[in-house]
């Protein structure tokens, strides 16, 4: 029997089975007083399965922000050439799907870059050690606001293609504050950014 799929049954989720690409989420329901939060910027083979497995972290969901669907400008760089290699089937899907990665991580690079250089705060942690200095290494999350990350994927699109998909989270504070009086215990995360 196979896993039960939660993305398959939203009816506003605008990608197809097995579309991948760049991602923002925020599993958090709430803004800060700047209107800014942590978000979690990465790159997904698929989505639906990416995001599942995020559903093991955060039980109750989260929103997604940004989404960068099959972007494909410029990836037959990264694409290898199989002509007059006897590889089967399976491997050759393998190289395919590396090619994808090497591809999307290019945009992920590109997309960090582009929220670090207008305000974006990259979260340290303690348990990385790329880039680490005396506050941790660096992380795929970062404390900024919807617009920087809206202009970082709209850039993104414009070089890379494939589909630009924003969601606008100015809703939540109030259904926070709802969930918060229904609520019979609350965790708490807190985050210290160095800018």
């Amino acid at each position: 029997m196979s896993k039960y799929r939660v993305i398959y049954d939203l009816p506003d989720f605008p990608i197809k089975k097995d579309e991948g690409g760049l991602y923002s989420i925020l599993p958090f329901e709430r803004l800060d007083k700047d209107k800014k939060a942590v978000f979690k910027v990465g790159l997904a083979d698929s989505f639906d399965k990416r995001f599942e497995g995020y559903h093991t972290d955060f039980p109750l969901g989260f929103y997604y922000k940004n989404l960068l669907a099959s972007p494909k400008k410029g990836i037959r760089e990264f694409q290898t050439d199989t002509r007059g290699l006897k590889l089967s089937q399976d491997a050759k899907r393998n190289l395919r799907t590396n090619d994808r990665k090497r591809y999307y991580r290019k945009i992920e690079t590109a997309i960090f870059k582009d929220i670090e250089d207008h305000g974006g705060d990259r979260v340290k942690s303690t348990t990385r050690i790329r880039n680490a200095d005396e506050n941790g290494g660096d992380t795929e999350w970062f404390y900024t606001d919807e617009k920087t990350l809206d202009d970082a994927f709209k850039n993104a699109y414009k070089i890379y293609g494939g589909r630009n998909l924003q969601n606008s989270l100015s809703h939540i504070n109030r259904t926070a504050t709802k969930n918060k009086r229904e609520a019979t215990y609350t965790g708490e995360i807190h985050f210290k950014v160095f800018a």
